[in-house]
């Protein structure tokens, strides 16, 4: 079962994680307007997940009921959405640690488009809006309240959309469901070593994940700068999050080969 470490000689119980420090990047709260930057995420990994080895067992998740959505904060354009939303899903499910998936994830819920103070039901929200605009304008205090109201993650669930998705083969709901079964399938990708690869480099995300012989080569390019894959040539690709293969990871593309 997950939350437990395997090893070659013995099976330990491990302390469930749950650090929210990825959520925000340094010197920013939610209630910041500002666009998130995914290389801060793949420090953070590098730091926590293979320190905390032996000692705890981390979460792995990008959404809860007290934060605005993560593929809004990453591409407020709304551009990249679908794709984000599927490089998410990768690694979620391809790191070390429990996947937790936040409703609406699964259809790439974005934050809400509320137009005014008066749509907001949140008491922290509202209470925030009440002390900013003793100081500034009501837009301006709209505009703050706007960036981190807990409704972005709070609105109900469009199941229409979910009716949608689920007879688009291309749709992340269905990719949700690819990602989570070669996970379920594949001890390696739940108990397995993780080495992180070219930790250095800023946009390109890449790992490993290896148990019993099986292993695991994930790539994930990080920004909107296309970036060379160096993916093994005898690896086989399993998932991508964009349709069409190419020479290149395109912004945001992630890919998971099966590298045995």
């Amino acid at each position: 079962m997950e939350g437990r470490l395997l090893t070659d000689d013995y099976r330990k119980e491990l302390d469930l994680v749950f650090s929210f420090d990825h959520l925000e990047m340094p010197g920013h709260s939610r209630f910041d307007d500002y666009r998130y930057d995914l290389s801060f995420l793949k420090r953070f990994y590098i730091t926590h997940l293979n320190a905390d080895m032996g000692h705890g067992w981390n979460t792995l998740f990008f959404n809860n009921h007290d934060n605005p959505r993560m593929i809004s904060k990453v591409d407020p354009s709304g551009e990249y959405d679908n794709i984000i939303a599927k490089l998410l899903a990768v690694l979620m499910f391809t790191l070390r640690g429990t996947p937790f998936v936040y409703q609406g994830d699964e259809i790439g819920m974005r934050n809400a488009d509320f137009r005014s103070i008066d749509e907001i039901k949140d008491v922290e929200s509202l209470g925030l809006y009440a002390e900013l605009v003793k100081t500034v304008s009501a837009e301006a205090a709209f505009k703050r309240v706007l960036s981190g109201t807990r409704d972005h993650a709070r609105i109900p669930v469009p199941w229409d959309e979910i009716a949608k998705q689920r007879a688009d083969d291309d749709s992340l709901w269905n990719f949700y469901r690819r990602i989570i079964a070669i996970r379920r399938s594949s001890p390696a990708l739940v108990y397995g070593k993780l080495d992180f690869l070219w930790p250095k480099d800023k946009t390109l995300f890449v790992y490993t994940r290896s148990l019993s012989g099986n292993s695991f080569y994930i790539e994930a390019n990080l920004g909107t700068r296309h970036r060379k894959s160096n993916a093994p040539p005898e690896a086989e690709l399993l998932v991508c999050n964009y349709r069409e293969p190419s020479r290149f990871l395109r912004p945001y593309e992630a890919r998971v080969y099966g590298a045995n």
